[in-house]
C-alpha cells in the first residue's frame, strides 16, 4: 500500500504549518526539520524545484547551527534535485561535496547514497567505467557496521537504480 497524493498533500500542509510556527518562534532546529520534511515530500513526488528550495534553506540553517551530520542530508538532497532536473554538472559537483562531508562525519549510508546518485549521472553521460567505480565504492561503504544501522531500502534503492541505469546504458 503506497501513500496517496492526498496523504502527501496533508503531510506537506502540516510541514508548512510547522515551518511557519518554527520561523515565528525563531526555532532554527525546528525550521531545519520542517525543511527536511518538505524536501523529502518533494523527493517522493519528483518535484526537484521544491527539493532544491528546501535543501538550500535547510543547508543554510544547519550551517548556522554547526550541524555537519545534518548538512550531509541537505547536500545529498541538492545533488539529487540537480540530478532530477537534468543539471548533471551541478549534481556531480554537489555529490563530491556530499560524499566528502559524509566521509568526514562517518555517515556511511550517505556516502553510499551520494555515490549511487553520482553513478546515475555518470552512466547517463556515458562514463560507464567511472559509474561502475562509484557503485563499487558505494557497495563497500555499506559493507560494515554503521552508526545508522544496517543497510536498508533507503540505501539499497539508489544503488539498485544506479545499477539498472548502468545496465541499460551498456
Amino acid at each position: 500500500h503506497g501513500i496517496s497524493n492526498e496523504e502527501f498533500d496533508l503531510a506537506r500542509e502540516r510541514a508548512l504549518h510547522a515551518l511557519l510556527v518554527a520561523e515565528q518562534a525563531q526555532e532554527l532546529a525546528a525550521c531545519f526539520r520542517a525543511h527536511s520534511m518538505l524536501a523529502s515530500i518533494g523527493m517522493r513526488l519528483g518535484e526537484h524545484h521544491i527539493v532544491r528550495h528546501h535543501c538550500e534553506r535547510g543547508l543554510a540553517l544547519v550551517r548556522r547551527l554547526g550541524s555537519p551530520g545534518h548538512e550531509v542530508w541537505f547536500r545529498h538532497g541538492l545533488a539529487l534535485a540537480n540530478l532530477l532536473s537534468g543539471a548533471w554538472t551541478e549534481s556531480l559537483r554537489g555529490s563530491i561535496d556530499a560524499i566528502a562531508l559524509a566521509r568526514r562525519t562517518g555517515r556511511r549510508p550517505y556516502v553510499a547514497r551520494s555515490l549511487a546518485g553520482r553513478a546515475m549521472v555518470l552512466a547517463l553521460q556515458g562514463d560507464l567505467s567511472e559509474a561502475e567505480a562509484c557503485l563499487s565504492e558505494a557497495r563497500l561503504a555499506i559493507g560494515g557496521p554503521s552508526q545508522e544501522g544496517p543497510a536498508d531500502r533507503h540505501v539499497l534503492g539508489p544503488i539498485n537504480i544506479a545499477e539498472t541505469i548502468l545496465a541499460l546504458e551498456r
